[in-house]
């Protein structure tokens, strides 16, 4: 669970108030999206969220003055599934010189890793 703090927005910040929510209980929420509206003595500024999950709670009405580091809301974040690479197709023939065969050989190199990191590579930022 995330929590949603009254941040500092100047370097001589004490409190701020909440003037609106931008996102209600159940809402999704990525990381730099807009969940509240504060007014310090500088103006009024959208602040971000720096969690991707739901909002499971907002803890401060709209008109509350708190000091910073208040937490304003709960956040559930969700955690991102991470699909397993798949593997090299074993019908794909590695085109290596006989020399740089050999040199691999010698030095106990796979001579496939380095495709086999980039086909895995490409699977990842393709998910």
């Amino acid at each position: 669970m995330a929590e949603f703090v009254m941040p500092a927005l100047g370097a001589d910040m004490e409190a701020g108030r909440l003037i609106a929510w931008m996102k209600k209980p159940g809402d999704r929420i990525e990381c730099g999206e807009i969940i509240a509206e504060i007014d310090t003595d500088k103006g009024l500024i959208e602040v971000e969220c720096f969690a991707t999950g739901v909002v499971e709670k907002l803890l401060i009405n709209p008109g509350d003055k708190v000091p910073v580091g208040t937490v304003l809301a709960s956040i559930r974040e969700e955690i991102p599934s991470i699909k397993p690479p798949s593997p090299l197709p074993e019908t794909e023939r590695l085109k290596i010189s006989p020399v740089a065969r050999k040199m691999a050989a010698e030095l106990g190199i796979d001579p496939a890793a380095p495709r086999r990191a980039a086909h895995q590579s490409r699977r990842a930022r393709a998910a």
